[in-house]
């Protein structure tokens, strides 16, 4: 995913969530949905693991910011789509 995508989710993420916050406070406790943040809290990680992802080094090396928010989960991923199939 390019960074330009990545920037446009992101930046409807936060549109959402101002708006959310908006009419949250206009209505008060008559606005009972979700929050927004609770609602959308694995995309902004999908976005935060892309991010990080595109940092990673031609031979499947994780920066270190990587290694610690992630871990073994994002670093199997990445090894396992650098390695040759077939």
């Amino acid at each position: 995913m390019a960074t330009e995508e990545l920037d446009m989710a992101e930046g409807q993420l936060n549109a959402e969530a101002d708006e959310d916050a908006g009419l949250r406070s206009q209505h008060g406790s008559a606005w009972n949905r979700p929050a927004s943040a609770a609602l959308n809290s694995s995309l902004r990680e999908k976005v935060a693991s892309y991010r990080h992802a595109r940092h990673t080094t031609a031979h499947g090396v994780l920066c270190s910011t990587c290694a610690t928010r992630f871990g073994k989960q994002l670093s199997s991923c990445l090894l396992s789509a650098l390695i040759p199939k077939g």
